[in-house]
């Protein structure tokens, strides 16, 4: 049996770009306002609803999370220096971050993110869906042409000594 496939001209037409939810790269490149980007995977009705806790000292962040082993998170802060990468992984429910505290800081701002599919291992996107369909949290931003991904907005303080750490409201 032959497969047939779509002509040029239905290539080009609107309607059909939108019918598998997958855009030829030709039309992108000729109709980029066109383009509709985002999950095209639901979120499954079983999806892991996912938990964060930092803990926070002057040389290290911990990270107690129910997300699947694997899974790289990326750490962002203009005040807090990542020592030796950024990037960082999930095991066993619990993730470590090497970090430098400027001394003269007494509170600041960071920021923990969930990247791209595509960065992630083939490990954890087995659990966790090929468009993370199979997790979920008011973090995530499934929408836009970078997505999907989460991020977990953190603020710190420090208190008689000690880092207090708690959770900023999620853009």
């Amino acid at each position: 049996m032959k497969k047939s496939f779509p002509s040029l001209d239905l290539l080009a037409d609107e309607s059909f770009l939108y019918h598998d939810g997958y855009v030829p790269i030709s039309n992108y490149y000729s109709n980029p306002n066109n383009i509709r980007s985002g999950q095209k995977i639901p979120v499954s009705k079983n999806a892991r609803y996912i938990k964060m806790s930092v803990t926070m000292t002057s040389s290290r962040i911990t990270i107690k999370t129910n997300l699947f082993n694997d899974a790289k998170l990326f750490f962002s802060s203009d005040q807090i220096k990542a020592l030796y990468s950024d990037e960082f992984v999930v095991h066993q429910g619990r993730a470590d971050l090497d970090i430098r505290v400027p001394l003269e800081l007494s509170k600041g701002n960071f920021l923990i993110v969930l990247t791209y599919p595509s960065t992630q291992t083939r490990a954890f996107l087995a659990k966790s869906g090929i468009q993370y369909e199979n997790i979920d949290s008011p973090a995530f931003k499934r929408t836009g042409l970078f997505s999907p991904t989460a991020e977990w907005h953190f603020s710190y303080a420090v208190l008689a000594g000690e880092f207090q750490v708690g959770a900023e409201s999620i853009t």
